[in-house]
């Protein structure tokens, strides 16, 4: 299990049994720590389309699914955090963007 700090964005889901170690930590089961960082880097990849001005989104959707040679329907699922985002492609998404994106 992992030690983690909760912080006011971090909502736990009410199926994960947590024991609190001190006010404020809690210990995370091994099978839940890949569903949490998957819905990070959805949340944080939503944040970088909402940014994106409304004439460039279509290109930018474009370039990132040419660049990452994946299918539309790829790029939606790693959008709403239905699949976990791979590290390399995380890399080319930040290289289109011109930003960093994804906390690592």
């Amino acid at each position: 299990m992992k030690k983690m700090e909760l912080s006011a964005d971090i909502e736990c889901e009410n199926d994960v049994k947590e024991q609190v170690l001190d006010a404020g930590t809690i210990e995370i089961p091994e099978e839940k720590e890949n569903t949490l960082t998957q819905k990070t880097d959805a949340q944080n990849l939503q944040k970088w389309i909402n940014s994106i001005p409304v004439g460039e989104y279509r290109k930018k959707i474009d370039d990132v699914i040419a660049g990452c040679k994946i299918p539309r329907s790829t790029f939606y699922n790693w959008k709403f955090g239905l699949c976990r985002i791979p590290e390399l492609h995380k890399d080319k998404i930040e290289e289109i963007a011109g930003c960093k994106i994804f906390v690592r």
